[in-house]
This record gives C-alpha cells, structure tokens and sequence, in this order.
C-alpha cells in the first residue's frame, strides 16, 4: 500500500481497517498492529493513529493485554473514511495584548491534521471586541463551511447564530456555546475536582486563584469546605500579570495558590522564587498547563493537564461530525484532561511563612 503523502496513506490505512470491521463483525478481533503494518506497508505511528481514531469515534475499542476489537455498533455503521470536500474552514482566536498564545500552535497543528485528512483548508481570523461582523461576512462565502474558535468569549455565539447558519465549534467553555447551537468541546472539570478535594483534605482553607474566569472561583466554592476564603485575582495571558498579582494579592495568610494558565504560571514562579517562598512548604501550587510545558525548576509543578494538540484534533473531528450530519448542534464532547501531582502540594502550613528571607 502506498501513497504520495502521509494524508493519502492513512486514508488508505483507514479503508483497509474498515473493510476488517464490516468483515468482522460485532466484536471480532483486528490483527495485531505489527501485522497491520506489514500489510498495509505504513509505520506502526500510522497504524496507531488510525486506530486510536476509530477508538475515539466509537468503531473500535481495546483490551488491555488483548487487542483491539469491533464495536456492537460498528458493524452497521459507516467506518468508511468520509468523503473528502472542497472548502476552508475559519479558524478563529481573540487578539490579545500578549500576542499569540504558545498552546495555540499545539492545538492548531491538531486542527489543522485533522481538517488536512478531510481536504479542507483553514483561514486564521483574529478578532477583537466585535467578532460576529468578520465572520458572518466571511459565511456567506459558499466555500466557507464552519467555525472552530478558541479563546473567544461565548456571548457572542447566539448573536452570530442568526447570521451564520453554519457549523460552529468551541473550544471555550458549554454555557451559553450550547445554548447558541455550537458544539463544545469541555476541559478539565474532572480533574479541577481531583485538586480542590485535594488541597480541601491537606486542610487549606485560605485560596489564591490566580485567573482570567470568574466561573473558576465558583466552582471551587462548590467543591472546598465551607468557610474558605477564596481570593480571586485576575490576570490576562503574561507571565508579568502573573506576578503582578502575585504582589497585589498574595499574603502570608494564603497557603494554596492555583494559576489557570501556564504562562501566567511563569510569573507566579518568578515571584515565589525571588521571594524565597517554598513550595510546598510554605505554600502550595498548582496550575493548569500544556503537555510537557515546565515552569519550576529542577521539579514542576503539579498541574491539570491540557493535551492541546488532542483538543485541536477532537474540535476537527467534531466540526466534521457536524458536516457529515452526524452529530446534532448543541451536543458535547468532552477532553478529560488528568491531574498530576508532581509534589508541589503539602499540607496547609500557617507556622512558618517564609517571604524574602524573613519568617
């Protein structure tokens, strides 16, 4: 099996893999993946990638130490690769003073894989304050087939709904996204959880949360003891607004700080670092972050954890769903991003408060 690029060889791995599932039959077996690759003359990363695919959309499921194996529905479903369609897709993200944010190539690149394997193209629309003119003008351009966009408020959504009768997806948060017709794609509520009844169980009751959502400082409230103070500071995407609020908020009083943001995070660091804190000693961290992103040296920082490159790729698929009428507008689909503790959690310590070398 060969192809004159990578697109056209997982299309064809994708073709081959769908005809064993309608041949298989309700949980029958794939081949392993070594003789999968023998076959079809591609990389085990091929093989891979389109079976993960075919995971995610429900066609295939894994046993762990036994293989991979037909879904019940798979049989009658359309495993088929889509039919490949002629147009662009408008890629848009909100114009910050910071400029473009490091996790937007990451999830970029995942969009623009996914959409890439479909035939579509993208355009990169920057927006400000009034995002719905720039794109209904664009929409009503035959070619244009959907929305994707990132960082870009919800309110806007059920305005630009009655001008643009197209697919939308966000990647924002559900709220009012649903509600517009858009489908969303969720992040990491499961494990903001994991790390409130954490730090709610090392006893901390006085919180600094450092971000750019208020929603974030209601749902800790849901989820920490009654009585917990918890100050909410806003800051935009820089690492120097991370620090600035830092000095502005914090206070030896607060013994756990959560930052939303990995660049933001870096501030938060600097100041944590320069002022002699330790963690956790004296203070607790978290943050969330993007896959393999390091903030604090020679450890890291525990974190909730955001595979971008994963949640471009899963707003593709979703948006395409849309186009081949297989998912409704107003449904979700939800990135479960993991908690991981790298040890800069600790119990609450209001003994000893440590700040610029002064107990």
């Amino acid at each position: 099996m060969s192809g004159r690029n990578g697109v056209l060889k997982t299309e064809q791995v994708r073709s081959y893999i769908s005809e064993l599932v309608q041949q298989l039959g309700k949980s029958g077996r794939l081949p392993s993946e070594h003789e999968l690759c023998r076959v079809c003359q591609v990389s085990r990363g091929t093989i891979g990638k389109v079976i993960g695919e075919l995971v995610a959309e429900g066609f295939l499921f894994r046993i762990q130490g036994k293989g991979t194996f037909v879904a019940e529905h798979a049989a009658q479903a359309h495993a088929a690769p889509r039919p490949r369609q002629q147009g662009r897709v408008l890629i848009v993200y909100r114009h910050e003073a910071s400029g473009w944010h490091p996790y937007y190539s990451e999830r970029l690149r995942g969009i623009g894989e996914r959409l890439g394997e479909a035939g579509l193209a993208m355009e990169m629309i920057r927006v400000g304050e009034d995002v719905v003119q720039p794109l209904a003008s664009r929409g009503a351009a035959p070619d244009v087939l959907g929305v994707i966009s990132f960082h870009v408020a919800d309110a806007w959504l059920p305005r630009l709904r009655e001008r643009f009768a197209k697919p939308i997806v966000t990647t924002y948060s559900p709220g009012e996204s649903v509600a517009a017709g858009a489908a969303v794609v969720l992040e990491c509520r499961v494990a903001m959880r994991q790390l409130a009844r954490r730090l709610a169980e090392d006893g901390h009751r006085d919180l600094l949360l450092i971000t750019a959502h208020d929603d974030i400082a209601a749902f800790f409230s849901t989820v920490m003891p009654s009585g917990t103070r918890i100050c909410l500071a806003h800051a935009g995407q820089t690492a120097e607004r991370g620090y600035q609020a830092m000095e502005r908020y914090y206070d030896p009083s607060i013994t756990a700080v959560y930052v939303d943001d990995d660049v933001v995070a870096r501030g938060v660091v600097r100041y944590i670092l320069e002022n002699g804190i330790s963690v956790p000693g004296d203070l607790s961290l978290a943050a969330k972050i993007n896959k393999g992103v390091e903030l604090m040296a020679p450890g890291r920082v525990s974190a909730i954890e955001i595979d971008a490159y994963k949640l471009g790729t899963l707003a593709a698929a979703t948006l395409l769903e849309m186009l081949a009428g297989d998912m409704r507008a107003g449904n979700s689909v939800t990135v479960e991003s993991p908690f991981i503790d790298n040890g800069s959690l600790g119990p609450a310590n209001r003994a000893r408060v440590t700040i610029g070398g002064v107990a």
